[in-house]
C-alpha cells in the first residue's frame, strides 16, 4: 500500500465504517482472537472516527497480518463504496501467523413476519434470503480464505441448531426457528413489502447479519443465528414502529438471548 492512499480515507466513511468494526468485533473476541481489541487499542492513537479516518487502523491491521485490503482505480467507485473492483477482505477473525475461530454466532433485531409469533419471541435461523443487492464476496477471491463460490445449501450449521434446540427446551426459553430476509434499508418496509416478503418464504426481515455469514460460510466456519422479533410487521394489522418501543422490547428480550448463547457455547 503507498501512503498517498491515505488522502482517500473519505472511501471508508459512513456505513462501511460500521460494517468493518462490527464485522471485526463479530468474527474476533467470541474465541478469543482479539480483533476487536486491536480495534479498541489503535482507535485511542490512529483512529478518528468523526474525521472519516478509517484507513490507518486498517493499514495498521494489515501490516500485522489480520486483514488484508485490494484496491481498484476506479475514483468513483472508491469515493461511493468498495465494490467488484476494491472490495476489503476480512481474514475471517484469523490471523495468519496463528490459529482462527471455528463458529461463528451472531445475533439482530428484526421484525416479525409469520403471524402465529409475537413481538420478544426469539428466532433460530434456519436459513436467510438475501436482497440486499450486494455480497462482501464480490470481487476477486483469495483461495486461501475460501472458494470462489462456497455451497450456502447449510450456511446455518444443523449441529448447533440442535444445540440451541436443546438448551432452549431444558431452560424454558421459547425459541421459534424460520427464515431471515435481509433488506437494504435503511427505511422500514411497506406493507405491500412485507406481504411479498412473506409470500417468498421469510419469518423475520431485517438489515444485517448475512454479509457477516457469507464471509463466515466462505471460510468454513460454522455459523449459529439468532433474532429478536422487536416488532411485528403483519400487512394487514401494521401499526407505525417506533425505535422507542422496538428497544423496550429488545431489552427485554436480552436475558432470553444471553442465556441461550451460554447454553449454547458452554457445549461447543
Amino acid at each position: 500500500m503507498n501512503n498517498d492512499r491515505i488522502d482517500k480515507a473519505d472511501v471508508l466513511q459512513g456505513t462501511l465504517i460500521l460494517l468493518v468494526l462490527r464485522t471485526l468485533e463479530a468474527l474476533g473476541p467470541l474465541h478469543g482472537y482479539g480483533i476487536a481489541r486491536r480495534i479498541e487499542q489503535i482507535s485511542k492513537d490512529v483512529l478518528q472516527l468523526n474525521q472519516g479516518t478509517l484507513y490507518p487502523a486498517l493499514l495498521r491491521m494489515e501490516q500485522e497480518g489480520w486483514i488484508s485490503s485490494k484496491w481498484g482505480a476506479s475514483e468513483k467507485k472508491r469515493k461511493a463504496k468498495l465494490s467488484a473492483e476494491e472490495p476489503l477482505i476480512l481474514n475471517n477473525g484469523v490471523n495468519p501467523s496463528g490459529g482462527g475461530a471455528g463458529t461463528l454466532v451472531v445475533s439482530n433485531a428484526c421484525g416479525g413476519l409469520n403471524p402465529l409469533w409475537a413481538a420478544g419471541d426469539l428466532m433460530l435461523i434456519a436459513d436467510h434470503i438475501n436482497l440486499l443487492g450486494d455480497s462482501p464476496l464480490i470481487g476477486p477471491n483469495d483461495e486461501r480464505l475460501g472458494p470462489r463460490f462456497p455451497d450456502l445449501s447449510t450456511a446455518y450449521d444443523s449441529s448447533l441448531r440442535d444445540v440451541a434446540r436443546a438448551v432452549a427446551s431444558g431452560r424454558g426459553i421459547t425459541l421459534r426457528e424460520g427464515v431471515y430476509v435481509a433488506v437494504a434499508g435503511p427505511n422500514l418496509e411497506t406493507r405491500a413489502e412485507y406481504r411479498f416478503l412473506r409470500g417468498i418464504g421469510a419469518d423475520a426481515v431485517g438489515m444485517s447479519t448475512v454479509p457477516e455469514v457469507l464471509v463466515a460460510v466462505h471460510a468454513g466456519m460454522r455459523v449459529l443465528g439468532i433474532s429478536i422479533i422487536t416488532d411485528m410487521c403483519l400487512p394487514d394489522a401494521l401499526e407505525p414502529a417506533t425505535l422507542e418501543r422496538i428497544i423496550a422490547v429488545a431489552n427485554r428480550a436480552e436475558p432470553g438471548l444471553t442465556e441461550l448463547v451460554r447454553g449454547v457455547l458452554e457445549q461447543l
